[in-house]
């Protein structure tokens, strides 16, 4: 959830290192 999350929002706000990393790709 929070990775969707994460992805989603794009704002690097969970501990989610792939959705950091997706937002600042």
């Amino acid at each position: 959830m929070c990775l969707f999350v994460c992805v989603h929002v794009c704002r690097c706000v969970c501990m989610c290192v792939i959705g950091c990393v997706s937002d600042w790709v």
